[in-house]
């Protein structure tokens, strides 16, 4: 499938579609990648307080 764009004899019009795109695309990730960050950082702290619950209770756990 091509995208045939007549009278872009500078290639300004590729360029915006291109540019849009990566926008687009930065947009979309750049959220995921702070919610995976603050899910690996509260799965870290989270399994810390456990292992210091079950050490400050004498207890077992089962998380």
């Amino acid at each position: 499938m091509r995208i045939i764009i007549r009278n872009s004899s500078d290639g300004k019009v590729m360029k915006w579609i291109k540019l849009s795109i990566f926008a687009i695309g930065a947009l979309i990730a750049i959220p995921l990648i702070i919610v995976a960050t603050i899910a690996t950082i509260s799965e870290y702290l989270a399994h810390n307080f456990i292992s210091w619950l079950k050490e400050f209770t004498n207890t077992d756990v089962n998380w």
